[in-house]
């Protein structure tokens, strides 16, 4: 998505639009891979440092690290090109590049662990802060539209609250079920 995003904002969401369905496309692919073969990504969760249990890399793994490496590289590649080809959006591109270096600076920490090297993951918990450089960026220099932003955070928040809804209903409903007929878990 951040690729997407990056193509978007360096106006090349044209040029590269093969990349960007092919990109959807491995992502799509690799979920439902991981979804059908578990154990082939993550097999088993065993303690780890200071966690009660911490995921152990299986042999594909590795797939899903070079997907999220690609990304790092293709993006932040685009959003240099961009600051050195466009003078005037140079602040725009700034915030951008701050919030690439935090979330994919912060966020592969995970990664260490899971394939048992010894760096603690507590780091990347804090990977969220990419945010910040961008929520800063569109208030303070303008770089989209607000009332776009605040239209589409209402449509998720509304979206994410009636899927928490529904989910709520569906462990009530299990209560209800379980309780009539205790034989049925």
């Amino acid at each position: 998505f951040f690729l997407h995003f990056t193509l978007r904002l360096t106006n090349r969401e044209a040029r590269y639009k093969v990349l960007i369905w092919l990109s959807y496309a491995v992502m799509v692919f690799g979920l439902t891979a991981s979804f059908l073969f578990p154990t082939l990504f993550l097999p088993e969760v065993t303690p780890k440092m200071f966690a009660l249990s911490y995921l152990n890399a299986g042999p594909l793994y590795v797939l899903m690290v070079s997907y999220f490496f690609f990304g790092l590289l293709f993006a932040g590649a685009e959003l240099i090109r961009g600051y050195w080809l466009y003078d005037t959006e140079r602040k725009r591109y700034e915030y951008f590049m701050v919030a690439l270096l935090l979330g994919y600076g912060i966020g592969p920490w995970d990664f260490f662990l899971v394939f048992n090297i010894p760096v603690s993951p507590i780091f990347g918990m804090l990977y969220g802060l990419y945010a910040v450089p961008i929520a800063y960026g569109i208030v303070s220099e303008q770089l989209l539209d607000i009332r776009v932003v605040f239209k589409r955070a209402l449509a998720y928040s509304l979206g994410i609250a009636l899927t928490a809804g529904g989910l709520v209903a569906l462990i009530l409903l299990n209560d209800v079920i379980v309780a009539t007929f205790p034989q049925v878990q």
